[in-house]
């Protein structure tokens, strides 16, 4: 249920061609969307409210309650929600930017964005440590309550969603190009669905609006905005990531990056970054200190780890405890090779903490998965 205020800003917020600083604008004249709804619908000129002639005879064909309430109705059917700049949940440090969304489409909670949160970027064509750093680290500050942000694009950003929902609490908000009943890329259609049911998918696109290249630069301004700082993953200097990092040095945001292997084009943007004095992550206890949100929040099962367990085999343990896992999981988890973990692996069989299954799956041993704590 939205107040009535609301639904006058959806209203004005909805109409094509109005953006949050037309609306801002009305409403520091200190005018009553009321009667301005009122106007409209009597077909009176809005000029004198600084509105263009074109933009009130749009605002007069929508200043019809019953059709307002019926696309309302429609989106509530569809299970998308609406987040208006005067609703409570609307992100507090987006309102900050230089252009916010006046209006934003949902699907999921808005809920799970609190007070700890962060960007992720790079690019599609990432590596596979480039993924498997970035799943490990987005698992991490998950586990530490912050909310993991991208954009549900392949490579960097699926991995940070796909880290994030690893973390058994782990909450990720998917910031889309396109309405927010689409899932694309396609393939991403499972992370989608996890995403509106522990996070929230969100769009200023009208739902349908189909995924058009030029929406991608524009939606970027949200994925940094409603956090204080951004990650920055395998990227070219020239790509999608290097413009919501331009966004988020312009909105004063920190701007983190993993150190990487020099002269490879993949990784120009996190290299190029570094020595211009972005900030070293080398794991999520660099955010987190920064920060000050503490040291990684380790879970309950995490502290009743088995004693007498090397780096690797405790990794491994902890990656189990959330349930079976095929070796290549577990390599890509972990960033590493399948053929690394073998040994730690058969060290693990050996002293009965876990058990090989068919099809070269892992999992806790029945003995030792029932004294885990839940």
């Amino acid at each position: 249920m939205i107040s009535e205020y609301e639904f006058y800003w959806y209203w004005l917020a909805s109409t094509q061609g109005i953006g949050a600083k037309r609306i801002l604008s009305l409403a520091e004249q200190e005018l009553n969307f009321a009667e301005l709804f009122a106007l409209a619908k009597q077909g009176k000129p809005l000029e004198q409210f600084g509105l263009a002639p074109v933009i009130a005879k749009r605002l007069a064909a929508r200043a019809n309650w019953e059709l307002l309430e019926e696309e309302l109705l429609e989106l509530k059917r569809k299970k998308i929600g609406i987040c208006t700049m005067v609703s409570h949940d609307y992100p507090p440090l987006l309102k900050e930017i230089h252009a916010p969304p006046a209006l934003l489409y949902y699907k999921g909670s808005m809920d799970v964005l609190k007070e700890k949160a962060l960007a992720v970027v790079g690019s599609r064509e990432a590596s596979r440590a480039g993924t498997a750093n970035i799943r490990h680290i987005s698992r991490e500050l998950a586990e530490a309550g912050v909310c993991i942000i991208s954009g549900m694009a392949r490579g960097i950003d699926a991995a940070a969603h796909r880290g994030a929902l690893d973390a058994e609490c782990g909450r990720t908000i998917a910031v889309l190009g396109c309405g927010v009943d689409i899932a694309y890329p396609r393939e991403n259609q499972d992370i989608y669905e996890q995403i509106c049911e522990r996070g929230a998918v969100i769009s200023e696109y009208r739902p349908g609006t189909t995924p058009l290249p030029g929406n991608f630069p524009v939606r970027n301004r949200i994925m940094s905005g409603m956090a204080p700082g951004v990650l920055v993953g395998d990227g070219k200097a020239k790509s999608g990531a290097q413009i919501t990092v331009r966004l988020a040095v312009e909105e004063g945001r920190d701007v983190f990056a993993l150190p990487t292997e020099a002269m490879n084009p993949l990784f120009e943007l996190p290299n190029l970054l570094l020595a211009e004095g972005a900030h070293v992550c080398l794991s999520s206890e660099s955010i987190l200190n920064f920060y000050g949100w503490g040291a990684r929040e380790r879970k309950e099962s995490r502290l009743a780890q088995p004693q007498g367990l090397d780096f690797l085999e405790g990794e491994l343990y902890n990656l189990l405890l959330k349930g079976e896992m095929e070796i290549q999981e577990l390599a890509d988890s972990l960033g590493k090779q399948p053929q690394e973990l073998s040994f730690a692996l058969t060290r693990l069989e050996l002293k009965g903490l876990i058990v090989r299954l068919a099809g070269n799956i892992f999992a806790l041993s029945r003995e030792d998965n029932a004294g885990a704590p839940l």
